[in-house]
């Protein structure tokens, strides 16, 4: 059954309306009829299984039928700092951080920042990626989608992550950085998380220098040098697989 997201203010009692991009999906892609049936996802991430009762080509009224248990959110948070990356492979973070179970997202302007973070351009990119991380969201049959903000200065990203129980920082550079289970097994209350990724080329040593300073953990994710765009999936399915939010081991 598909999956669409509906924003608050089209939701009134057990009527729901979609239109814009998803009233065309359900109308010209999937081509339902009356009486076909869609999940509908509330901001709270409440489910409803709705059954559609008129459409027009921009527009699709549905009726709620039930309300159904079906969370798949995890039961911890995970935001991930990603350097700045081009733009095809933060799109892909997005995605597939989206799809794993990643909580917020947040674009880091890094020492080695290749694509720089341009405010003029800055809201359209974001409705993209949000756009993406909604589309990813259900796909995967999540209840809510992930927040994605604006870009932040190395400085803005230390001040930021001391609201998390635990950050940690991939940087394979240092021999005083730790496993991640190695790291997890020291903290096993901890829910809240924040992962903080360099860029393609890399966190500089005075930028690891700065995060160890404000109390960031070091960690490696194995002998094997990883991409930036695979660093941060790796180490949130790390985080999620310790935690069993995976399936139970």
């Amino acid at each position: 059954m598909q999956r669409y997201f509906v924003d608050g203010n089209r939701i009134n009692n057990n009527n729901i309306t979609i239109d814009g991009d998803d009233a065309k999906h359900i109308i010209k892609v999937m081509r339902s009829e009356i009486g076909d049936k869609v999940i509908c996802v509330s901001p709270e991430g409440d489910n409803y299984i709705t059954e559609i009762i008129n459409f027009d080509k921009n527009q699709v009224k549905l009726t709620v039928v039930e309300q159904i248990q079906d969370d798949n959110e995890p039961t911890i948070n995970i935001t991930l700092y990603q350097g700045l990356t081009k733009a095809d492979k933060f799109e892909w973070i997005i995605q597939k951080g989206t799809e794993i179970g990643i909580t917020s997202f947040v674009p880091v302007e890094m020492k080695y920042s290749v694509a720089k973070w341009d405010a003029s351009k800055g809201e359209k990119k974001l409705e993209r990626w949000q756009k993406i991380a909604k589309e990813a969201a259900e796909q995967s049959h999540r209840s809510k989608v992930p927040a994605i903000s604006s870009a932040l200065t190395f400085p803005q990203l230390l001040k930021s992550v001391s609201k998390h129980s635990l950050t940690m920082l991939a940087y394979e550079k240092s021999e005083h950085s730790q496993g991640i289970f190695a790291l997890l097994k020291q903290h096993p209350e901890i829910k809240d998380f924040a992962i903080i990724i360099g860029p393609e080329g890399g966190v500089s040593e005075q930028e690891k220098l700065q995060a160890v300073n404000a109390g960031v953990k070091l960690i490696n994710l194995g002998p094997r040098i990883l991409r930036t765009e695979t660093a941060g999936i790796v180490a949130a399915t790390g985080v999620l697989f310790y935690h069993q939010q995976l399936g139970e081991s």
